[in-house]
């Protein structure tokens, strides 16, 4: 589907200079944790590119009349040649502008997080002419937690002392306790213990809404034992895995400071939770999928912070689970107004114990049962028979997804033949789109019958076998 986006100019603390008609290009990167950002082109020898000007003009982009962003202009370069003139447009969200601002008075704060929280940002905002943001308190953002003679230096930046209230340890919160944001309408928000739907109710299925994915992993967040140092003389080490079985591919250090932390309990609870959860390499994965244009209609849908339930069972993945968060969402919108949304989604760093508790133990059951089913194949990998069949079934989910990609390449060209006017072309690709888009129905069938087969195969196997022990064994 294609959507209507409007870009406007708007001066800091002031009105609408200009609506933007001609910004082409159009890309909005929104993130649960980081600022979001906005960028754009426009032809250099259009008029309007004059008004904009970087640090001195704010960027406010609409979708469907929907605000999605305001910020401000960082980067207008230009370029051009002899034919060609033309302006790259790059705005941060106010989040991030206060990643430039900075603590001038150094002290101590003690009250509720929230409240300490907009101290900072009121401080700064009214210490001299010209240093109000024009941003606002959010209301009813109390979060019940309070801290003692919490330390503000002296040039700290006011964005990363929020981060570190945000991630303040306690009983309940162990991973933290709020997330924050600074909202189009420059209001500042409090979400607690995160931001976005806890109840998934978006389905991000590889085949279905999702038509590729990417994962990744990067081992500079996996570790398996932590040396947490507290206030003063606090030091602990704690091991992912029990000290009665190895831990497989040995030891992974990893050093955490955290003065805030002003007793062993403290100490001791925070060093379990990094251990447990960085220790866990499924849980450190994230997934780079791409949304189906037709199953994704706007925020409404999912938007960053949202839980969503990711179903990804393609080549040695088999992903079902309802415990995934959208950490970041990238829009590329065409001069049609054809959308290409990319989500980045990966497990949520849980809130407190009760949240961890019940991931792991979905964590847990999850590689059991991959394990199991891996054990079955590999007891019976000689097994000719059960080799073909895999091999076949392989290559008609291949066959499945081809056609489905080519349905998808398809139908995007058709969309860019007819918004060039060559309507002989939008026809021809139209035609191949759906071709293509019918034969990976009866080829989803097929694959689906084959893979039923299978299943009652490796009932027959699972039966023949029962009573052994596999890979699983050590759960």
């Amino acid at each position: 589907m294609t959507a209507s986006w409007n870009v406007e100019l708007v001066a800091p603390l002031g009105g609408t200079i200009t609506n933007l008609p001609g910004a082409k290009g159009l890309q909005l990167t929104a993130s649960a944790s980081e600022g979001s950002t906005f960028s754009f082109t426009i032809n250099g020898f259009d008029p309007k590119a004059k008004l904009i000007h970087a640090m001195f003009t704010d960027i406010v982009v609409y979708r469907e009349g929907r605000k999605m962003f305001r910020g401000r202009c960082v980067q207008a370069t230009v370029s051009g040649d002899a034919a060609n003139c033309s302006m790259s447009v790059s705005a941060v969200d106010y989040k991030a502008l206060l990643k430039r601002r900075f603590v001038i008075v150094g002290g101590t704060n003690t009250g509720d997080l929230e409240t300490i929280s907009w101290n900072l940002i009121d401080a700064i905002q009214n210490r001299a002419a010209g240093c109000s943001l024009g941003i606002t308190r959010g209301v009813n953002q109390t979060t019940g937690i309070t801290v003692t003679n919490f330390q503000r230096e002296q040039g700290a930046v006011i964005s990363d002392l929020i981060d570190s209230l945000g991630q303040t340890n306690s009983a309940v919160n162990a991973s933290g306790a709020f997330e924050w944001d600074i909202d189009p309408d420059l209001v500042f928000k409090v979400y607690q213990p995160t931001r976005g739907k806890r109840t998934p109710t978006f389905v991000a299925d590889f085949g279905g809404s999702v038509l590729s994915y990417d994962e990744q992993f990067d081992p500079n967040g996996y570790g398996n034992t932590f040396f947490v140092q507290g206030a003063g003389a606090y030091l602990t080490t704690v091991r992912t895995d029990d000290a009665r079985r190895p831990i497989p591919g040995g030891i992974f250090e990893e050093y955490y400071q955290d003065g805030s932390l002003a007793t062993t309990a403290q100490v001791d609870n925070k060093a379990f939770w990094l251990a447990t959860y960085n220790g866990q390499l499924e849980l450190t994965k994230t997934y780079n999928v791409e949304l189906s244009n037709a199953k994704w209609f706007g925020p409404e849908t999912c938007w960053v912070g949202d839980f969503v339930k990711l179903d990804i069972q393609h080549g040695p993945l088999n992903i079902q689970t309802d415990q995934m968060r959208i950490k970041d969402i990238h829009i590329e919108v065409e001069d049609s107004g054809y959308e290409h949304i990319a989500a980045g989604v990966g497990y949520s760093v849980p809130s407190s114990y009760r949240d961890f508790n019940r991931m792991s133990n979905f964590m847990l059951t999850t590689r059991r049962d991959i394990l199991k089913q891996r054990a079955l194949w590999y007891r019976h990998r000689e097994t000719q028979a059960w080799m073909e069949y895999r091999k076949d079934i392989k290559a008609e989910a291949k066959k499945v997804a081809d056609l489905k990609h080519t349905a998808v390449v398809e139908t995007r060209a058709a969309q860019k033949a007819k918004a060039q006017g060559n309507n002989k072309e939008a026809r021809r690709h139209q035609r191949a789109a759906d071709d293509a888009r019918a034969a990976s129905t009866i080829a989803s069938k097929d694959h689906y019958k084959s893979n039923a087969d299978l299943q009652q195969f490796k009932d027959i196997l699972k039966q023949q076998k029962a009573g052994e022990e596999g890979p699983s064994s050590r759960f």
